[in-house]
């Protein structure tokens, strides 16, 4: 903001960084403390994993709008939920089915498979909104397919 010649308010500038050294930069493990004006890593639970950090180290597979395939290490593969609220959409069940198929690259990748996400509630259930537009276009064989790939 300062460099743009914008005004900079207390509030913001007290959460600016002082200059930091080469080779100091933030890593995504590092969380702000404005009240002791320095970084510090972001807290971890023995036995809890988080699957932000996978991602970073291990990198995402293949991903869409509403769902990546996450590599866990050890053979494990993590179909990390992403659209809105988690919602089971199309993007989701394209993913799931694409990377579930038995010809599939994962399935010859992995060795298993887990469903989740590192938001506090796991999924408000199937995107209500997006069946109701496909049947209200009357796209029913898409409908099925979507219907047939979440039961397989």
């Amino acid at each position: 903001m300062k460099a743009l010649g914008l005004p900079v308010s207390p509030r913001v500038e007290a959460c600016s960084l002082p200059a930091t050294p080469p080779g100091t930069l933030a890593t995504a493990a590092d969380c702000f403390q404005p009240e002791k004006k320095k970084l510090e890593p972001v807290a971890t639970f023995p036995g809890h994993a988080r699957i932000a950090d996978f991602r970073r180290s291990n990198g995402i597979v293949r991903s869409n709008a509403g769902a990546s395939l996450v590599d866990l290490g050890d053979g494990i593969g993590c179909i990390e939920l992403h659209s809105l609220k988690n919602a089971i959409g199309g993007d989701v069940l394209a993913l799931a089915s694409a990377v579930l198929n038995p010809d599939s690259e994962a399935v010859r990748d992995f060795a298993g498979f887990v469903i989740a996400s590192d938001r506090e509630n796991f999924s408000v259930g199937a995107n209500l909104m997006q069946l109701l537009m496909a049947a209200q276009e009357g796209e029913w064989e898409e409908l099925a397919r979507s219907f047939m790939a979440s039961r397989r």
